[in-house]
């Protein structure tokens, strides 16, 4: 399972990416992400129940470590969508650092209700993985009414969709914060440039994030000294532009066959410009 899952994922990260690319409005963009994890999930589904795990350690590793995994994704493109959605409807940066303040609430409530097996997770413990994510052994924990859509004896403990939600919910709760310092250094009404005119990137949003994370491991920003969410919300202010999921894009730049694609083209791009006889 954990090869079909890999298979799922490599094909969901290139749709994702095209999704990105080819979708401007951010709620829209967000909405189609989320039927496309959806997609994927319902796949890994109906792989899942077709096949046999060879032992209990096999089971306990994919409900524990790979499940989660991908229903998480749903959770945080959906969290995005609704957040973009409602966002949309305020006029006022006190509005919307307010929102932001009552979903990292949210967020925080959730940890609390399930801390046990939040904690439980991030010890790296395991004398409790055959009570929890073993289908047979475990008894669903009360509180997922919220998971209906996903709630499936037949391919889930039950507490590897508390998990999936508390990895959403632990890179919502980053761009959440994120969001909170723009709000609050007034990025929507700073203009930039003679004549208040915003710069604009015209690239592709992948090229700009494989730019801004060379530059922030290369230390050429406050000395290496900022953090990627703050050189982030920097970026996006200079740019007049909405990164999105940039933790998500720099998994796949990784993972790409060639990493530093954009960075390539700027140098033969540079160098082209300094062979040209006129310049």
């Amino acid at each position: 399972m954990t090869d079909t899952y890999s298979e799922l994922e490599l094909l969901l990260d290139k749709d994702l990416q095209q999704i990105e690319k080819t979708t401007f409005n951010q709620i829209d963009c967000y909405e189609k992400m989320v039927r496309a994890s959806v997609e994927s999930y319902s796949k890994l589904k109906l792989k899942l129940k077709e096949h046999k795990f060879c032992d209990k350690t096999s089971e306990i590793h994919f409900f524990k470590n790979i499940h989660p995994l991908a229903v998480s994704k749903i959770h945080f493109y959906t969290a995005l969508a609704k957040y973009y959605c409602h966002i949309s409807s305020l006029n006022l940066d006190k509005e919307k650092k307010c929102h932001c303040k009552k979903m990292l609430k949210m967020v925080s409530d959730y940890y609390l209700h399930y801390q046990y097996i939040i904690t439980y997770y991030k010890s790296g413990k395991s004398e409790f993985d055959k009570k929890y994510f073993l289908r047979k052994n475990s008894e669903y924990p009360v509180g997922l009414e919220d998971c209906l859509a996903l709630i499936d004896k037949e391919t889930s403990t039950g507490y590897d969709l508390i998990l999936a939600r508390y990895l959403a919910y632990d890179k919502y709760s980053d761009f959440l914060q994120a969001e909170m310092k723009r709000f609050e250094s007034g990025d929507k009404n700073t203009q930039l440039g003679e004549g208040g005119v915003f710069l604009e990137w015209t690239g592709s949003k992948i090229e700009l994030i494989e730019l801004m994370y060379a530059a922030w491991a290369k230390g050429s920003v406050s000395n290496g000294q900022i953090p990627i969410n703050e050189l982030a919300t920097t970026v996006q202010k200079v740019f007049n532009i909405e990164l999105g999921d940039y933790y998500h894009a720099f998994a796949e730049i990784k993972n790409r066959k060639n990493p530093t694609l954009f960075l390539d083209n700027l140098r033969k791009a540079l160098n082209n410009k300094i062979n040209e006889k006129d310049f």
